[in-house]
Order: structure tokens, then sequence, then C-alpha cells
């Protein structure tokens, strides 16, 4: 008897048609970044879970593609001088040309903070359980149904992390009705704070 060779290919084909195959519903809505709570609560469980394992895994692939530094030697004294550099308002700073050392390190500024960015965005020390129950209860009012799954992922991850409670209902209040007002608090001193999403 043959033994069939099991590579990687094979594999991603595989799970590529048993997502397919499991998935029928999804193929009705072409941009998957419309899918709302009324989609979530249609699906089936194994629907749920291919969505939050494809979703989960793909937001920490995307948060760990970070450019290697252009600069062996970066420091938070270089990135403060690149920030100076790519931000000045003095006239008398601002030049149009720069030394390759200054453009890569504005460049390792940028990069920096955009890779922080995504690691927010990035699901991890969750499961593909606990988001489901997160996402069951929060679209279970029926106030959330409206609100994508690429915003409410990030409200359960809030919820999971111990966001304190009126943080979570200023961003759902956001998320409901457009109004980004709604997502500045005040603290105990009466003093504004932004709430930060995700």
């Amino acid at each position: 008897m043959r033994r069939l060779a099991y590579t990687p290919f094979f594999f991603l084909a595989c799970s590529a048609v048993a997502l397919m195959a499991a998935l029928p519903t999804m193929g009705q809505i072409v941009d998957i970044a419309e899918y709302d709570g009324n989609a979530w609560r249609s699906w089936s469980s194994s629907i749920k879970t291919g969505y939050l394992t494809g979703y989960m895994a793909a937001s920490c692939a995307i948060a760990s593609d970070e450019r290697v530094s252009t600069l062996s030697n970066s420091t938070p004294e270089s990135f403060k001088k690149a920030e100076e550099l790519a931000f000045s308002v003095d006239d008398q700073a601002k030049r149009r040309s720069y030394t390759q050392r200054e453009v890569a390190l504005i460049r390792d500024y940028e990069d920096k903070y955009r890779d922080d960015g995504l690691r927010e965005r990035c699901l991890v020390g969750m499961t593909v359980g606990q988001m489901t129950d997160g996402l069951d209860a929060l679209f279970e009012d029926f106030k959330n149904r409206a609100i994508k799954l690429t915003k409410a992922v990030y409200v359960v991850k809030k919820q999971i992390k111990g966001a304190p409670d009126e943080e979570v209902e200023a961003v759902l209040s956001w998320l409901r009705s457009g109004d980004r007002a709604r997502l500045w608090l005040k603290d105990k001193d009466g003093r504004l704070k932004a709430v930060t999403f995700p």
C-alpha cells in the first residue's frame, strides 16, 4: 500500500475545502467587513468557531509581521530625535533634505508606532471559546446587533482584559451612534479622559 505524502499544501487545501463546506451562509455577503451581530446570531457554532479561529490567527499574523529596523542601535533617544525631525513645527528646523541616517531614524520611528498599533489588534491571551461566549452575550442585546464583527471582537477583548464597565459602555455607545464624543469620560476628579479603542 502506498503512503500519501502530506505536505503543507495538502493540509491547506483540505482546510480550505472543509471551511468552504462548513460556511455556506458566509458566501451570501461579499464583504466580510459587513458581518454584524445579526449575521453572528444566524451562524451555527461551527461557523462561529471557524470565523474566530481565522480572525484571531490573522490578527496575530499581521501584528507580528514587523519590519526589521534599518538601524541596529535604535534607542529611545534616537526615536526622540526622529520625532523632532518628522514633526518639527519650527520653520528653521524644517529642511528639504535629510541625511541617510535621519531618514532611517524617521522610518524606524514611524514603523515602531505602526507596529505598536498593530499589536493592539492582536487577539492573544484569550480562547476562541471565550470570544464566542463574549460575542454571544454582546449580541444578545438587540441594541448591539448592528455593530460590525470587526469592531465587536475588540469590545469583547476589552472585557476579557478587564476594562472598566464605563469604558466598555462608552465604546458601545460610540459604535451604536458613530458619535466620537462618546469616547470621552470624566475621571473621579472631573477631568476628561479618552477611551482607547481597540
